[in-house]
């Protein structure tokens, strides 16, 4: 993710493993990137594979994920044991930003039609006035 500055920003997080006799964590991570209104360029997400029986191992799972929304909640799921497919979905957060943002959207729009309304409405005020000149001017022809 770019920074204000044009500067590329990096994190990483990892998951607490489970272990036995302690205070179980949560299965998921949380990380946060902070308030920023750019998009994430991308997301490298890994988990380890179970060996299979026999101590076959297959190395690591990954994923990637491109141009994430910002103030989004971000849900992968990797897949069951040797599948391929990642499960993701993005949820949007609802903030004030989002309001504001679309307020000012719908009031340019507004005012844009507020323009167009008034440029026609002076067209045809002067094609009005154009048609009454053009039919009070003496005809030479005529007589």
């Amino acid at each position: 993710m770019s920074d204000s500055w044009g500067h590329d920003q990096v994190g990483s997080q990892c998951q607490m493993p489970q272990t036995t006799h302690r205070a179980l964590h949560t299965p998921f991570a949380l990380f946060g990137l902070g308030r920023s209104p750019n998009f994430v360029d991308y997301v490298h997400i890994g988990s380890p594979r179970v060996p299979l029986a026999g101590g076959l191992y297959y190395g690591n799972q990954h994923y990637y994920l491109k141009q994430i929304v910002p103030n989004s909640r971000l849900i992968v799921v990797p897949p069951k044991g040797d599948g391929v497919h990642w499960q993701s979905r993005l949820y949007l957060t609802p903030s004030q930003l989002i309001k504001q943002s679309l307020m000012v959207l719908i009031s340019i729009c507004m005012i844009l039609l507020l323009v167009v309304v008034f440029l026609h409405y002076r067209e045809r005020r002067a094609d009005k006035h154009e048609r009454q000149a053009q039919s009070h001017r003496f005809h030479f022809d005529a007589m």
